[in-house]
This record gives C-alpha cells, sequence and structure tokens, in this order.
C-alpha cells in the first residue's frame, strides 16, 4: 500500500510540474493544483456517491481557503491507508478520522456535514 501512495504522490507531483506552462499565473497555478488535489483525494478515497465528492469538494475548498489546515486532511487519508488498507470504502473512515482529528484541534465548525443517510439508496447509474 505504501507503494502505491507513493505511485499516486509522485503522479500527482509530475502532473502538476508538466501541465503548468511558463505563462500560468500564480492564482491560476495553486487553482490548478487544488483541482489536481481534489481529484487525486477522490481517487485514493474511492469516493462513488455524488455527496462524497461533495464532501471532498467542500473540504478541499476549505483548505484553499486557510479555513482547515492541508496536514488535517492529509494525516486523515494517510490514517485510512495505513489502518485500513484492505476497505472498499476508504471515505467513510476518512470523513470519521477528519472528524475527530478536527475535533481535537476545535476546528469541528470547519468539517462539512455528511448525511450517512445516503448509504440507504441505491447509486443511480449514470
Amino acid at each position: 500500500m505504501d507503494f502505491l501512495f507513493r505511485t499516486l504522490v509522485s503522479a500527482f507531483v509530475v502532473a502538476v510540474l508538466f501541465s503548468l506552462s511558463p505563462t500560468t499565473t500564480h492564482a491560476q497555478e495553486v487553482d490548478l493544483r487544488f483541482e489536481q488535489y481534489e481529484e487525486l483525494l477522490n481517487q485514493i478515497l474511492k469516493t462513488r456517491r455524488d455527496e462524497e465528492k461533495a464532501f471532498v469538494a467542500v473540504v478541499i475548498a476549505r483548505v484553499q481557503d486557510g479555513s482547515i489546515p492541508e496536514r488535517l486532511v492529509e494525516t486523515s487519508y494517510k490514517w485510512v491507508l495505513n489502518k485500513r488498507p484492505d476497505t472498499n470504502y476508504p471515505f467513510v473512515y476518512f470523513e470519521r478520522v477528519l472528524r475527530i482529528q478536527a475535533t481535537q484541534l476545535e476546528l469541528q465548525q470547519f468539517i462539512p456535514e455528511f448525511d450517512y443517510d445516503v448509504y440507504q439508496t441505491p447509486i443511480r447509474p449514470r
């Protein structure tokens, strides 16, 4: 699992380095970085539902605006990768760990709500 994580992070860094043109502004670079970070996090967490993806989008937006430290997100998904490497649903663990750690740091107000009742209905095919 450590190999998979390193591979994903390496791919992310390479993608960022090669996708930036010399004419991009700093703001565009930052936006692109967070957009790619969101994509990577969705892949790592195996998000399936729109509600899960919306949760990740809000978390990344709050990291970008400084409400949530990026380190909090990183330690949360790394916990999932290390402690639950074989799970098919890492998002559920991530959401819980993120919420617990945010509460310990007194940042719980910045973590978006997530309604687990969405798992009571089947996923609609696209």
